[in-house]
Parts: structure tokens; sequence; C-alpha cells
């Protein structure tokens, strides 16, 4: 109720908002892409071999699409993963199966009811995890969204957001 009254997503959903912008702007994507092949090349690997590993498993590191699943394990891999998936996105544009991927991948996280691991409903770390990864690759691919897809998504986020918040708040 709290966040809900600071923050009306209906009327602070800009579309036309420059993104990416939370960790580098979109006019630093440029310097970034040079940076991965050059001075960045070992970070850039790393990406790279997550994105690798996702691609060779996708039953073990894609969101499951049934929720009893999806919950039924420590899932916080999937918002760590999927900050990694993103980033290399935005490094590699001309990899097209990783962008749809990626679009993929946040359709089915998007689609979960919740994020809490079912045993440990207490516990904020997957849901933390969760909501980080799943900005996180909002704002990196904003740019390559459809408008239907960034409303779901942002209204995703603000889910996640406002339980989040309403969790801490009573547990204060």
């Amino acid at each position: 109720a709290a966040f809900e009254a600071a923050f009306d997503w209906k009327k602070d959903l800009n579309i036309d908002s420059p993104h990416p912008m939370l960790f580098f702007s979109a006019k630093e994507i440029n310097s970034l892409r040079i940076k991965a092949t050059t001075t960045h090349s070992k970070i850039s690997a790393r990406i790279t071999d997550v994105v690798k590993k996702i691609r060779d498993n996708l039953e073990l590191y894609m969101p499951p699409l049934e929720h009893d699943k999806f919950t039924s394990r420590w899932n916080e891999m999937y918002g760590n993963n999927l900050c990694a998936l993103a980033m290399y996105c935005v490094l590699f544009p001309e990899d097209s199966q990783a962008l749809e991927l990626a679009h993929d991948y946040m359709n089915r996280m998007a689609m979960q009811p919740s994020w809490e691991f079912t045993s440990m409903k207490s516990d904020e770390m997957p849901i933390s995890h969760s909501l980080v990864g799943f900005a996180t690759a909002y704002d990196f691919l904003y740019p390559t969204l459809k408008l239907k897809q960034r409303q779901q998504f942002y209204k995703r986020i603000y889910k996640a957001t406002s339980r989040h918040f309403e969790r801490f708040k009573t547990a204060s």
C-alpha cells in the first residue's frame, strides 16, 4: 500500500525513456563492446561461458514453465544467469538467437506468480536475486522489447518489488 502510493506504474511508465540507464547509458554501449574484446576480454569470456552453459543445458538453466517446479528448488540462479545473458546480448547484438533466448527467459520468469522458494518462504534471497536479475535484464534489453513486453515485464518488476517492500515493512 505505501509502495503503491509512492509509485504509480501506470503514470510513471514512460515507454520513451532512455535505456539502459542502471549501470551504463546507451551512449556507452559501443565503448563496452570494444572493451569486451580488449581490456575486459576476460570478463567477456566469463559472460560468454555462462551463456554457452545455458544454451547447452536449457533443461537445467531455463526457468521452468510450471510454477511448482520453479518454486520447488533454490531458484536464485535464474536472476543471476539472466543478468549474464542480458549483458551478453548487449555486447554481442549480432547473436539474435541469444536475444530470443533472453526474451523467452524473461517471459518464463514474468509468468511465474511468485519467485519464492516453497521450502523457505521466509527467505528473501531467491526473490531478491530474481528481482535484481530481472530488473537489470529489463534495463539492458529494453530497446529490444516490444511495447507489450515492456509493459508486462514492468508490471512484473512492480509486483515483485511491492511484495518485497511489504514483506520487509511488516518484518520490521
